[in-house]
């Protein structure tokens, strides 16, 4: 995963380099606030602490679905018909499901089962990303343009364990970290007289505790131009 991450960012820089040298016909500067929904992946991990050693317990955890909110800069390279796409977006009000599975075994007439607690842990997490945006050569009627990115970036999970910090003996709690993300998207752009809309949906694909983890995102935002040289 890390070599393939290593792999689009090199690409990436190099085709950002080589379209910035030749752009010949202006650029365009525009900035947007953004907000969204965040879907991440089924499962975040499930963990057996003592494997073997008394009774068999273990650990699921899943993040639940949250909003996004950010903030994106983006530069039109007119001449190449190349967008470079930079931001930075956060969840709120996110949190992670953590279930604590034991394996009852049988006794008498009764079957096994298992007995689940639930619990809920706040969670954050913030995604920064770098991404080439090719608009295609298909316009759709009232000024729609759809266009197709890939990119890198990184996430930061953050946490909030205190609350649960007596239970750390039995339930396997999440860590902070930072991981690298490959990012893949597709969305329409559509001009408003100045303003324009912006719609995608992005995958941001990252290793974490062991996982492939697809955060998947939808986003909107109104976009306005802050600068412009040259003519388009």
């Amino acid at each position: 995963m890390h070599r393939f991450v290593a792999a689009v960012a090199l690409a990436a820089l190099a085709l950002a380099v080589t379209t910035t040298a030749s752009a010949q016909d202006g650029f365009t500067l525009r900035i947007a606030p953004r907000i969204g929904h965040l879907t991440p992946a089924d499962w975040f991990y499930d963990e057996f602490p003592h494997f073997g050693v008394g009774d068999t317990e273990w650990t699921e955890a899943a993040i639940l679905p949250s909003t996004l909110a950010g903030v994106t800069a983006e530069l039109r390279l007119e001449g190449v018909g190349l967008w470079v796409r930079g931001d930075v977006l956060r969840t709120i009000g996110g949190e992670t499901s953590l279930v604590h599975a034991v394996l009852v075994p049988p006794g008498g007439y009764n079957p096994p089962y298992v007995a689940r607690s639930p619990y809920r842990l706040e969670t954050g997490i913030t995604f920064a990303s770098l991404e080439l945006v090719f608009p295609t050569r298909l316009r759709l009627p009232l000024g729609i343009q759809p266009y197709v990115a890939a990119g890198v970036g990184g996430k930061r999970y953050d946490f909030d364990t205190a609350p649960l910090a007596d239970l750390a003996g039995r339930l396997v709690l999440p860590s902070d970290g930072t991981t690298l993300s490959a990012n893949v998207a597709a969305g329409f752009t559509l001009d408003l007289s100045g303003f324009v809309l912006d719609l995608l949906v992005r995958d941001a694909i990252s290793e974490y505790w062991g996982d492939t983890q697809h955060d998947v995102m939808v986003l909107a935002g109104v976009s306005l131009r802050l600068f412009r040289r040259g003519d388009p």
